[in-house]
C-alpha cells in the first residue's frame, strides 16, 4: 500500500502517529481553554492586594476567568496601563464565618435587637418599639422573636415575670435569644405552653421548640436579608452551625440563584438532637462551591458566656488583652482557618491561580491602621465568584 508509505519513516513506527495525534489535539484543546480564559478573563488591578498566600503574598492585579475563578495573579509594571489605570482601593480575599447561624441571623435582621441593652427598662423599651413596627407579632401563629440580651449587660437574670410587668407585653407570646442563643427568655404565655412542672432534660436544656415558626417565604426573606448583611462586611462564606433537613433542601434550592451571594457549609442539625439522619440528608457538594453539606453539628457542652457548661469550680466572665491575636491571626481566622475546616483549603480564603474568585476591597490596607480604626472599617466593596455583590456608593 504505497500511499501509506511516509518519506524516511519505517512502516513499524506507523502506529505511534494516531497517537501523537490524539496527545496533540488533547494538546490543543488544552491550549484553546487557556486561551479562552486569557482572551475572555477580567482583568482587576489596585493600589494593592493582599494575597494570603506565602508564594506571592502581595500583587497588585488579578485575572478572572468566566467560570468565577482566578485565572491569573501578578504584579503589573508600575509604569504600565494596568498600574497606571488602577481602581483605588486595596483588595484581600473575601472573609469567612466559621460559626454562624444563616437563618438566625436573618431573622434577627427581622426581629427585636436586644444587643447591648444596659438595663430590664431598656430592653422592654426596645421590644415595645419593635411591636409598634409590627403590631401582628406576638400572636401565638407569630411568635415575637429577638436576640442579643446577656445577663452580664443587663445586671440580672431576666425572667418571665419582667415582660409580665410591662401590660403592653404580658400577654404575648415572646422568645428571646440570649446574644450566643444557647439560652431564652420567654413569656408567661410562653411558658403556659409548656407542662407542669417542667421536666429536666439531659444536658440541661429545658425548652427550645416551638420556636421561630419559620414557613418557606420567610425563611427565603430571612436568608437574602441576611446574605446582604454579611456581603456588607466583607464575608463571602460562612459555616452554617446546624442547618435541619429541610432547610438544607431550601438552601439547595436557593444556591444556584442569583440572590445566593454567600457561600455556605453547612453542618446537619437532625430534628432530633446528637444524632445522624442519613435517610433524611445526604452529603452534597456543589460543584461551583456555593453550598456544602458534609457533617453533623453534635452538642456536647453548654457555652461559657450562659454558664451553661459542666464545671466543677464557679467561674468570672471577661477577655484579656494579653491572650489577644495579632493581625495575621487574625486575617487567618477568616480565610484559611475555615477554609480548612470546610475542606476548601487552596480554594476559599487566598486569592491565587484556582482558587474561588472571592475578594473585598477597603479604602486602607488593613497593616496601617490601629485598633480603633479596625472597629470603624468600613468595606468598600466585596466580589464573590468574580461578581460584585456589595458596593459602598
Amino acid at each position: 500500500m504505497d500511499w501509506l508509505r511516509i518519506p524516511g519513516v519505517r512502516r513499524d513506527r506507523l502506529w505511534l502517529y494516531p497517537s501523537v495525534a490524539v496527545v496533540g489535539l488533547a494538546g490543543l484543546i488544552k491550549l484553546r481553554e487557556g486561551a479562552l480564559n486569557y482572551f475572555y478573563s477580567e482583568t482587576h488591578c489596585y493600589q494593592s492586594v493582599l494575597t494570603n498566600h506565602a508564594a506571592q503574598p502581595y500583587v497588585n492585579c488579578f485575572s478572572v476567568s468566566p467560570t468565577g475563578a482566578f485565572s491569573d495573579v501578578f504584579q503589573a509594571d508600575a509604569d504600565s496601563d494596568l498600574a497606571r489605570n488602577a481602581d483605588l482601593g486595596y483588595a484581600m480575599p473575601g472573609l469567612w464565618d466559621g460559626h454562624g447561624h444563616l437563618l438566625q441571623y436573618g431573622e434577627f435582621l427581622n426581629s427585636v435587637d436586644l444587643f447591648g441593652a444596659r438595663s430590664m427598662d431598656e430592653a422592654r423599651s426596645r421590644v415595645r418599639e419593635y411591636l409598634d413596627r409590627n403590631p401582628q407579632a406576638g400572636s401565638r401563629e407569630e411568635w415575637l422573636r429577638g436576640v442579643g440580651w446577656d445577663q452580664m449587660v443587663l445586671g440580672q437574670t431576666p425572667t418571665a415575670a419582667d415582660l409580665s410587668a410591662d401590660d403592653k407585653l404580658k400577654d404575648l407570646y415572646i422568645m428571646l435569644d440570649r446574644v450566643d442563643v444557647h439560652c431564652i427568655w420567654v413569656s408567661q404565655a410562653v411558658l403556659n405552653l409548656l407542662p407542669d412542672p417542667i421536666s429536666d432534660v439531659d444536658g440541661g436544656e429545658v425548652v427550645r421548640e416551638p420556636g421561630m415558626g419559620v414557613f418557606c417565604d420567610n425563611a427565603t426573606r430571612f436568608v437574602q436579608s441576611a446574605m446582604a448583611k454579611l456581603n456588607e462586611v466583607g464575608l463571602v462564606g460562612i459555616h452554617d452551625a446546624g442547618v435541619t433537613p429541610g432547610n438544607l433542601e431550601l438552601y439547595k434550592s436557593l444556591a444556584r440563584g442569583d440572590d445566593w451571594t454567600v457561600r455556605v457549609y453547612a453542618m446537619i442539625e437532625c430534628y432530633e438532637r446528637n444524632t445522624f439522619c442519613p435517610d433524611e440528608v445526604e452529603k452534597y457538594v456543589d460543584p461551583d462551591g456555593w453550598l456544602s453539606i458534609q457533617s453533623v453539628k453534635l452538642f456536647a457542652d453548654g457555652a461559657l458566656g450562659s454558664w451553661g457548661r459542666q464545671s466543677p469550680e464557679g467561674y468570672a466572665n471577661g477577655w484579656y488583652a494579653e491572650e489577644s491575636l495579632d493581625l495575621d491571626q487574625a486575617i487567618r481566622g477568616f480565610t484559611d482557618g475555615p477554609a480548612h475546616g470546610g475542606f476548601m483549603r487552596g480554594k476559599a480564603g487566598v486569592i491565587r491561580r484556582g482558587s474561588y474568585a472571592d475578594w473585598v476591597v477597603l479604602d486602607q490596607p488593613l497593616e496601617t491602621l490601629d485598633i480603633e480604626d479596625l472597629r470603624s472599617l468600613k468595606v468598600r466593596e466585596t466580589w464573590v465568584a468574580g461578581r460584585i455583590v456589595y458596593n459602598r456608593k
